[in-house]
């Protein structure tokens, strides 16, 4: 919701108190990559896919994102 309004800072807050309660919540990770990502902070995005992808090997969104980062960063 916050990320929707436009508060990216406040909704990536909001997904780190979170995993600080619950490290192991998979769209927790997931979705804060996912804004990590749109705020051009590549290197933590990968991270938290990478969370997400231990959590559960076969999250296809976190295979996707991530796969897409790389590919994009190595062109």
């Amino acid at each position: 919701l916050l990320y929707n309004q436009g508060k990216v800072k406040e909704a990536i807050d909001t997904y780190h108190t979170g995993l600080k309660l619950m490290p192991n919540n998979l769209d927790f990770h997931y979705n804060l990559g996912v804004m990590l990502k749109a705020q051009g902070q590549k290197d933590e995005a990968i991270k938290e896919f990478h969370e997400a992808l231990k959590i559960d090997p076969n999250y296809a969104k976190a295979i996707k994102a991530r796969t897409i980062i790389l590919t994009n960063t190595r062109c």
